[in-house]
């Protein structure tokens, strides 16, 4: 009696198990991933506005206004470039450029995160630019004002 060769692999059964497999950690996996992207670039967006807010508290308690800094010069979206807060991330492409929507005056000024490219369609929930105040109002840019609104709420929150 002759036996023959055990002839080794996959059966086509098993593979398409493997590749349903696949297909379904895909369908979960990738828009998690974009969504964390997403978060993860409008949280270097508030980060930039921040930190261009803080020197602009700084910039007024030194001088009395938020026009004009210690040295006289103007206090505009050229400074903010100077010191790396005219968009995010600093270098390369910008997936959002931060500048002065309204001011700044001697008084008030109004710095905005306005998404860029394909951030601007991920970021669409948000319902505008992230915005930010002399007063502290975070919230999203309507006319050269910051509106605080549930939608604005939820993305300063993640």
């Amino acid at each position: 009696m002759t036996t023959r060769p055990r002839i080794t692999g996959f059966t086509l059964i098993e593979v398409i198990v493997v590749v349903a497999i696949i297909g379904i950690v895909s369908a979960v996996a990738i828009p998690s991933y974009t969504d964390y992207v997403t978060r993860a670039r409008r949280a270097e967006a508030k980060s930039a506005l921040h930190m261009a807010a803080m020197w602009m508290e700084r910039n007024q308690a030194a001088t009395f206004r938020y026009d004009a800094d210690p040295s006289g010069a103007t206090v505009g979206d050229a400074l903010l470039a100077t010191r790396g807060w005219g968009q995010t991330p600093p270098s390369g492409t910008a997936r959002y450029t931060i500048a002065f929507a309204s001011g700044p005056t001697a008084g008030t000024f109004v710095l905005a995160a306005t998404p860029q490219g394909g951030q601007a369609t991920a970021d669409s929930a948000c319902g505008g630019p992230l915005a930010i105040d002399h007063i502290g109002q975070r919230g999203v840019l309507d006319g050269g004002n910051v509106k605080v609104n549930e939608a604005s709420e939820a993305c300063w929150q993640r």
